[in-house]
């Protein structure tokens, strides 16, 4: 006698696993846009790669509400 009723526990996991999948792509894309901006314009400095791959996690975060 299964229930068709959603659980809350696979509500949640489904939300976990979109915000992981949300969050790996959105990093990687500003990985790799901080990347070619680091080694094109700001003479391979370190920041424009960390500043991108976090406006991809807050992007990604943002989705997750």
């Amino acid at each position: 006698m299964s229930s068709q009723t959603d659980r809350s526990e696979d509500q949640m996991g489904r939300q976990w696993d979109k915000f992981i999948s949300n969050s790996v792509l959105k990093m990687g894309t500003g990985l790799a846009v901080g990347s070619v901006f680091s080694l094109l314009i700001f003479r391979r400095r370190l920041w424009p790669i960390i500043f991108g791959s976090g406006i991809g996690l807050g992007f990604a975060s943002n989705q997750l509400q």
